[in-house]
């Protein structure tokens, strides 16, 4: 299985061969996500930027021809109160599209941004009560 390239040269190369078109966007979510939860570390993949928390993808930020996408990769988790407004369908991955003549929405970003960290943080407390059960029986 292949490893996730991360150097800080591969991310800002990613940035420096972007349309100049899509930087603001596309630097502008990385702000953010950097303000919301700097502990995210930044990786180039699938022609992506991927923020990972740990060794799980959390968010990605993906630069199409018409719109930027804000993936939120356990977006299917957040609920219906964020599942009218976020693209995408089943358990996973949700995206904000964001054309670019469009302003950034920033407090729904922000909003999506927090209920993605809290859900994920739920999430690893079951895993570690899950896994507290396992060793104990």
């Amino acid at each position: 299985m292949r490893s996730i390239y991360r150097p800080a040269s591969v991310v800002d190369a990613w940035f420096d061969l972007m349309p100049a078109r899509q930087v603001a966007h596309a630097t502008r979510l990385l702000i953010l996500l950097a303000e919301e939860s700097p502990d995210l570390i930044p990786a180039v993949k699938w022609g992506a930027l991927v923020l990972l928390r740990g060794s799980h993808h959390a968010f990605a930020i993906a630069p199409f021809r018409p719109a930027v996408h804000f993936q939120v990769f356990n977006g299917g988790s957040l609920g219906p109160a964020y599942g009218s407004r976020l693209g995408g369908h089943g358990p996973g991955m949700r995206a904000i599209r964001v054309r670019y003549g469009d302003p950034i929405d920033e407090p729904w970003v922000r909003q999506v941004i927090r209920a993605a960290n809290e859900a994920a943080a739920r999430k690893a407390g079951s895993d570690s009560t899950d896994e507290r059960q396992r060793r104990s029986s």
